[in-house]
C-alpha cells in the first residue's frame, strides 16, 4: 500500500528525530523529498539507459507507448513524433510502418552526427535502418522513403522512464514508487534536511563572525 503525503511526512519526521534534527514543516519536507526522489530516479534512469536494464526500484515508472507520426514541415520526406509530457529518459525507440512491420535496427544519432551520417554510404537511412534524431520535445525520423511510396512510417514505438508524479494533498500517494524505495527516500530526505540546517547555521555563524570582526 502506497504511502500518503501525510504518512510520508510523519515518517520523515521520525527519521529526522533519530538524527537529532529540528522540526520541519510539511512544505520543507515535500520540497526536500521531491529533490531526493528526482536525484534517485535520475541516477537509476542513467544506469538503465546505459545498460538497457530497468531495476525493480524504478519499474513503476516504465512506460511503453506508440506515438503517431506527423510530417516534418521543413522536409516532407521526414517524420516527427512528439515526446510525452512526462518523458524522462529513453530506453528504446523503433519505427513501425503502415504494413505492420518494424525497422530492424534504427540508428539514434547523437548531437552533431547528422551531417556526417548524411554523407556516409554505411549509414544511409532506409526502411530497415532509419535514422532517428532526438530534440528537446520531439523525435525526427529519416527513413529514405519517398513521399509517393505506398509504405510510410506510421508510429514511433517508444519505451521510456517517466517523470514521477508527486502527491499534493495529505491523502494522495506521495509518489508512485514502492514502499521499500520510499523508506529509503525518507531516510535520505531527513539526512538532507539535517545537512541543510547545518549549512544554514554555519553560514549564519560565519556572517556573525565577519560582522564582529569589522567592528
Amino acid at each position: 500500500m502506497a504511502y500518503t503525503v501525510q504518512e510520508a511526512y510523519n515518517r520523515v519526521l521520525e527519521e529526522a528525530d533519530k538524527l537529532g534534527s529540528d522540526y520541519f514543516t510539511l512544505p520543507q519536507v515535500l520540497k526536500a523529498f521531491k529533490k531526493e526522489t528526482l536525484d534517485f530516479v535520475g541516477a537509476r534512469a542513467k544506469e538503465a539507459e546505459l545498460n538497457q536494464e530497468v531495476t525493480d526500484d524504478i519499474r513503476p515508472l516504465l512506460v511503453p507507448v506508440s506515438i503517431p507520426f506527423i510530417n516534418n514541415p521543413d522536409d516532407n520526406l521526414q517524420k516527427m513524433a512528439t515526446l510525452p509530457n512526462n518523458y524522462h529518459t529513453k530506453l528504446s525507440v523503433n519505427v513501425m510502418y503502415t504494413d505492420g512491420l518494424k525497422a530492424r535496427k534504427p540508428l539514434v544519432e547523437r548531437h552533431g552526427e547528422s551531417n556526417t551520417n548524411e554523407i556516409s554510404p554505411f549509414k544511409k537511412a532506409d526502411r530497415m535502418y532509419p535514422r532517428i534524431q532526438q530534440f528537446a520535445n520531439y523525435f525526427n525520423v529519416i527513413t529514405g522513403l519517398s513521399s509517393s511510396s505506398t509504405i510510410q512510417p506510421s508510429k514511433l514505438l517508444l519505451v521510456y522512464i517517466k517523470q514521477p508524479t508527486f502527491g499534493r494533498v495529505s491523502t494522495d500517494a506521495v509518489v508512485e514508487l514502492s514502499d521499500a524505495v520510499c523508506e529509503l527516500l525518507f531516510a535520505m530526505t531527513a539526512n538532507a534536511l539535517r545537512l541543510n540546517v547545518g549549512e544554514q547555521q554555519a553560514q549564519t555563524n560565519f556572517q556573525v563572525n565577519q560582522t564582529y570582526r569589522q567592528k
